[in-house]
C-alpha cells in the first residue's frame, strides 16, 4: 500500500476519523476575572463558544489573550479538546 493511500485510510472513520472540517463560533467574550492555572501568558479574557466537529457541537470555554486595536481583534491561546466528546 502506498503512503498516501495508507494515510487516507488511517484518517478514515475506520481508524482515527480525522476530519479537516471543524468550526468555532464565539458566543461570549468577557474580561478574565482572575488568573487561571495553565492559561497562556497574558490571558486577559474568557472566551466561550460552540465547537462543531463530526456533525456534533459542544460548548467550550477557555482563557485567552485578546488584543484589540482600532482595525482588528486578535486572539491567542492554546487548549486541549476532549476528542471523545465528538464520537
Amino acid at each position: 500500500m502506498s503512503k498516501p493511500v495508507l494515510l487516507n485510510h488511517l484518517k478514515s472513520p475506520d481508524f482515527f476519523n480525522i476530519t479537516p472540517n471543524a468550526t468555532f463560533k464565539i458566543t461570549e467574550v468577557k474580561p478574565l476575572a482572575a488568573p487561571t492555572a495553565g492559561a497562556i501568558k497574558g490571558a486577559n479574557f474568557t472566551v466561550k463558544g460552540d465547537f462543531t466537529m463530526l456533525g456534533q457541537t459542544h460548548a467550550i470555554t477557555f482563557p485567552a489573550k485578546v488584543i484589540l486595536t482600532k482595525d482588528k481583534a486578535a486572539i491567542e491561546d492554546t487548549f486541549k479538546l476532549d476528542r471523545t466528546k465528538w464520537e
